[in-house]
């Protein structure tokens, strides 16, 4: 008969088998992430059947670009303290993995391999890492295991673990002390997690912090010119740089929606038509103009965007004008005067977002009418105030700038009750007028609120005695 952690192993191993099987169902069938799994779990494979591979790799491993975001000041600062040490860095999410891709502060990129016996085994032993740093919440059973059966020290940066984690509940808890019991040391981003840790009998467990605000206060700093934004924005390079404070006086207000979803292009674009209607064409200081950064930036996507801003404009007696970045001609000597007028521009490129913050004024941090909200540090570095969607929970840094009163979070109105009271959603323009009234003192407060924050990746590190 077998033991009750044998037979939630064997559970476990089971529903991990027919979850790669049912992935690799849709991925046949045509479904576009799970084919983008199913095509980087291969390239792994691939990669880990050649000859002559590297070994004693300090392996960072990340579930998605936000966990990513978290990873990258850890490698960064271990390649500036051991030069010489090989790192990896592998990925779980097809959306923040693609084939070839490997950023600056790794010397190998892969994607995950699945948590499946045969399958970890064969990544620990073709690749032999000697330390091995998961980020936030990404716990997977076998990996864990072989990495403590091989005595390669495991510890998990930027740990966060909610109450209603299902690893805390009954049926998942014989793995969960298993697991807990193969990492060297948690380190947490908040007190909640280490009294939460503390309560489940874990006590190698210290506050660390979140990397996260290091990663974006550093990406503040770099110099960066864009003449499309400096147009649409109407910045002038030549008179002063873009601050840490925004544009100088005089131009109009500009809200970045980053990282969005229909649901947000709804309610921006629904606060944005509100506002204009509202306030005389003649004060255009006043009016706003939005940036929106799609989450998904592929055709689809795009495509569904602009047949929304057309819907929307039809119905103006002034219509919207907006332009994609793409489809803007950078050699045009006229393109100050061509996108001073334009209200909208949507952002069809990657790479550009925590960057192009700093032309805001305020920002709307997408993806809280779905899964949860993504980077809200991004834009708060530029002392811009941000507003989400009610899911948020969970996410410490959306709470503490909430506290702090240097965000705002709305639900949408249901359908039905705008029907009936004839009536646009009042939480759309609402955010618009609160950011109207943040004043240059509240925007330093944001600021220093991520400058007080920082450091977290040194005192990650020095828990790790890297003379060895």
């Amino acid at each position: 008969m077998l033991t009750s952690l044998a037979w939630h192993e064997s559970a476990y191993t089971l529903a991990m088998r027919l979850y790669t099987s049912i992935v690799g169902l849709a991925a046949a069938l045509g479904h576009r992430r799970a084919d983008a799994l199913i095509q980087g779990r291969k390239h792994t494979q691939q990669y880990l059947h050649q000859p002559g591979h590297t070994q004693g790799y300090v392996w960072f491993h990340a579930a998605s670009a936000g966990e990513l975001e978290q990873a990258l000041p850890l490698m960064q600062a271990w390649r500036e303290l051991r030069p010489k040490d090989p790192i990896l860095l592998s990925l779980y999410s097809p959306s923040a993995y693609r084939v070839g891709y490997c950023p600056p502060e790794a010397d190998l990129c892969l994607m995950m391999s699945a948590d499946l016996p045969e399958q970890v085994d064969e990544w620990i032993n073709v690749l032999r890492p000697r330390l091995a740093i998961f980020i936030k919440y990404d716990y997977w059973y076998h990996h864990f295991r072989c990495l403590k059966q091989y005595r390669i020290p495991l510890y998990m940066a930027c740990a966060k673990l909610p109450p209603q984690s299902l690893w805390l509940r009954p049926f998942a808890r014989p793995l969960w002390s298993v697991m807990a019991s193969c990492v060297s040391e948690f380190w947490v981003q908040d007190q909640s997690t280490l009294d939460l840790l503390a309560a489940t009998d874990i006590k190698q467990a210290v506050v660390c912090g979140d990397t996260r605000y290091d990663r974006v206060l550093k990406l503040a700093t770099l110099p960066f010119e864009d003449r499309i934004l400096d147009a649409f924005c109407q910045h002038d390079v030549h008179q002063k740089p873009v601050t840490l404070s925004g544009l100088e006086s005089g131009s109009r207000p500009v809200m970045i929606g980053g990282s969005t979803w229909p649901e947000d292009h709804q309610l921006l674009l629904d606060g944005l038509v509100r506002q204009h209607l509202h306030i005389s064409p003649k004060l255009t200081p006043e009016r706003w103009k939005l940036i929106l950064v799609p989450h998904e930036i592929n055709p689809v996507h795009i495509q569904s965007l602009k047949i929304l801003l057309q819907q929307i404009s039809s119905q103006l007696p002034t219509p919207l004008l907006w332009q994609t970045y793409s489809q803007i001609n950078l050699q045009s000597t006229n393109i100050q005067d061509d996108l001073k007028s334009m209200d909208v521009l949507i952002i069809d490129q990657k790479g550009l977002l925590s960057r192009l913050y700093r032309y805001g004024r305020a920002a709307w941090i997408g993806g809280g009418f779905g899964a949860g909200i993504h980077n809200v540090l991004e834009a708060a570095v530029y002392g811009l105030p941000v507003g989400f969607g009610p899911r948020y929970h969970g996410f410490t840094e959306a709470e503490a700038l909430l506290e702090q009163g240097f965000a705002a979070t709305y639900k949408t109105e249901s359908r039905l009750r705008r029907v009936l009271e004839k009536s646009p959603n009042s939480s759309s323009l609402d955010f618009y007028k609160k950011a109207s009234g943040f004043t240059p003192n509240l925007q330093a407060q944001i600021r220093a609120f991520c400058q007080t924050r920082a450091g977290a990746t040194q005192r990650c590190l020095e828990r790790i005695n890297l003379k060895n």
